[in-house]
């Protein structure tokens, strides 16, 4: 492992599923607990990576479009744009759409000229409103880098109307291949095999299992926990800067 390393490990994984009883739950369900939290209507999707394909969908996005991605971003969000789009990482007058990569909580300032802006803030943990959406459409979130779940990311936004269509997209995919992305996902988390890479097709994936479902709900409560975590981090860290500034 690295040290710099922040995400929830696959062992803590392995360990915490063992334990959780398969029970039926809704994706309503689950969007329901995001939406109340964040104030806005909320889509659940098997990952962040399926999240940004169901955006770049809706936009009708093409080859004669230009995408801006940050430098340093990671290849999922380059491999999704790339499906639909073409991504750069220069700044040029022919950027059409603008993705910030926001980590850790810092907001990725552009000023790129752009007809739509996605917010890509995979690993934030937003204890208010006014925090998303920050002069963007649309605000990603992967679950498993917030709450330590094995799958499933948030696709927030503001305009209630396009629930019905990221509904109807969800709803018409593919179950085989939602079963056979998670059963890859399952695989590759207990290290049975590297071969087992799931990213490829996700871009075309947006449905949820049931077992996703139940796995994720018995995970939802990480998110206050880790809210309470982080914040308790950031007391200690406070304290010592500032003693150190003394």
């Amino acid at each position: 492992m690295n040290e710099d390393y922040q995400w929830p490990e696959m062992d803590f994984k392995r360990d915490y599923i063992k334990g959780i009883s398969l029970k039926e739950v809704s994706r309503n369900f689950i969007e329901e607990f995001f939406s109340k939290k964040f104030g806005y209507s909320c889509s659940l999707f098997p990952s962040a990576r399926s999240a940004l394909s169901a955006v770049m969908i809706q936009k009708k996005l093409n080859r004669s479009n230009v995408t801006f991605v940050p430098k340093w971003s990671s290849h999922c969000v380059w491999d999704t744009v790339a499906r639909f789009s073409n991504p750069t990482c220069i700044d040029g007058n022919d950027v059409d759409h603008t993705i910030r990569v926001n980590k850790w909580g810092f907001f990725y300032n552009t000023s790129y000229p752009a007809d739509m802006t996605i917010n890509n803030s995979v690993d934030s943990l937003f204890t208010k409103k006014e925090a998303l959406l920050n002069g963007s459409d649309f605000e990603i979130i992967s679950l498993p880098k917030i709450i330590g779940s094995i799958t499933g990311g948030l696709l927030v936004y503001k305009n209630d109307e396009l629930k019905e269509f990221f509904d109807k997209l969800i709803e018409s995919s593919s179950e085989d291949l939602s079963e056979h992305q998670f059963q890859l996902k399952m695989k590759f988390m207990k290290g049975e095999s590297s071969l087992y890479h799931w990213g490829s097709t996700e871009f075309n994936n947006f449905q949820t299992t049931s077992v996703e479902r139940s796995f994720l709900e018995a995970f939802l409560d990480k998110y206050e926990k880790n809210i309470d975590v982080t914040s308790n981090r950031l007391d200690i860290l406070n304290n010592i800067i500032e003693k150190n500034s003394i």
